[in-house]
């Protein structure tokens, strides 16, 4: 009976964390990448190398809206936010639609990658095919927003493709300090 108990929570305990770890791998890449590549992280979580990074051939698409913060300047923060929100929604689902993560945002911009964190020999097309559609959804959002102060917004897409480290940036004992789910979200 002794035996039975201890093996049965050991057994719960074991479930409960490997629950929560899915959960916070969900949270962090949840808002980074596209489902069916969150689901790929979750079933091949070995894919991940937080510990020196890995080499591989990647495409990198940058996007950012022109002007902006000349704009913004003259702008009430409420509309410079719900249009940001707006623009970089859709700019997004675009990205995850055509496979790609989401690096960063720096403001205004967005870094994506593509060929990470699966394999997708097809990497240089699809993140073409998504500056594409950006340049087409942006000429949607122009005709919501008409009449208003952006209306005629621009953007630059620019996309390049070569090797680079996907790892981790920071000092050892910063990153090893850190629980591996929250790890994952430092990568570059």
């Amino acid at each position: 009976i002794s035996l039975a108990i201890n093996f049965t929570g050991f057994t719960v305990t074991r479930l409960r964390r490997e629950r929560l770890e899915r959960c916070a791998v969900q949270g962090l890449f949840g808002r980074y990448v596209s489902g069916p590549v969150l689901d790929f992280l979750l079933t091949h979580p070995e894919t991940i190398n937080l510990e020196g990074g890995e080499r591989r051939q990647l495409t990198v698409l940058f996007s950012d809206i022109r002007g902006f913060t000349k704009r913004s300047e003259i702008s009430p923060p409420e509309e410079v936010t719900r249009i940001l929100n707006q623009y970089l929604t859709r700019m997004v689902d675009i990205v995850f639609k055509h496979g790609g993560t989401v690096d960063k945002y720096i403001g205004d911009a967005i870094m994506a990658l593509f060929n990470w964190p699966a394999s997708q020999p097809d990497h240089a097309d699809r993140a073409t095919a998504a500056a594409v559609e950006m340049k087409a959804e942006l000429d949607r959002l122009h005709r919501e927003w008409a009449g208003s102060r952006w209306e005629d917004l621009a953007i630059g897409v620019g996309i390049n493709t070569g090797p680079a480290i996907i790892g981790n940036v920071g000092t050892p004992t910063a990153i090893a300090a850190l629980p591996v789910a929250e790890r994952a979200g430092l990568l570059f």
